[in-house]
């Protein structure tokens, strides 16, 4: 992750919660709450991802496949990536491996979404 990017996701988690007036001992409370609301909507997330069937735009299995594993914000991010390369005026072609053996995992040649 680039570090402008670290910086605005570090910023984004304590938006609300601290300010440049705020002291150390508040800090360290704001801290535990911040981290308390991130860990309890990423729970959500993950509840909604595993309870829910993602609604798929094409009949490709791949798009099927990642429905399956990705959770719903990462899921809407893939399609969009996937809708535009397959509507780009130039034909693009990645690698894309299944691996099922144990665990179903997916390696693409470009590693955009083992990367985020």
């Amino acid at each position: 992750m680039p570090s402008s990017q670290r910086s605005e996701s570090i910023n984004s988690l304590f938006d609300g919660y601290v300010n440049q007036n705020t002291s150390l001992v508040e800090f360290l409370g704001q801290y535990d709450k911040a981290l308390v609301e991130q860990r309890k909507a990423e729970s959500e997330e993950d509840f909604k991802s595993k309870n829910t069937i993602a609604k798929l735009n094409t009949t490709n299995p791949l798009e099927r496949k990642a429905g399956e594993f990705y959770t719903k914000k990462m899921f809407t991010i893939f399609q969009d990536e996937m809708i535009g390369i397959r509507t780009d005026d130039k034909k693009k072609y990645f690698r894309v491996l299944f691996d099922n053996s144990n665990d179903v995992t997916a390696t693409c040649q470009c590693a955009k979404f083992e990367r985020e």
